[in-house]
C-alpha cells in the first residue's frame, strides 16, 4: 500500500509535476546548473560551484585560522 501511494502521489497532488516537457525542461536545467553551463546568472548564482563557494564563504572565512593553525602543526598522536 505504502509504494503504491508513493507512485501515485505526484499525479495525485500535482498533475503539473508529471508533464513531460516540464520534466525534460527542468532536468535540463538543473544539468546545466550543475555542469556551470546554466544561462541565468541571477537564479542561485548560476552554477553550483558559485553557488556552494558563496554558501561557505562564512564558514570558511569563520575557520580559516583554525585550518591554517592545523596546517602548520605537526600531528599531536603520531604521523599520518
Amino acid at each position: 500500500m505504502f509504494a503504491l501511494s508513493i507512485v501515485i502521489a505526484p499525479w495525485w497532488f500535482s498533475p503539473q509535476a508529471t508533464n513531460l516537457f516540464w520534466m525534460q525542461h527542468s532536468w535540463t536545467d538543473w544539468r546545466r546548473w550543475i555542469d556551470g553551463n546554466f544561462n541565468n546568472p541571477r537564479v542561485a548564482n548560476g552554477s553550483w560551484s558559485n553557488w556552494h563557494a558563496h554558501m561557505m564563504a562564512n564558514w570558511r572565512e569563520m575557520l580559516s585560522p583554525w585550518y591554517k593553525a592545523g596546517a602548520h602543526t605537526p600531528p599531536l598522536f603520531g604521523s599520518t
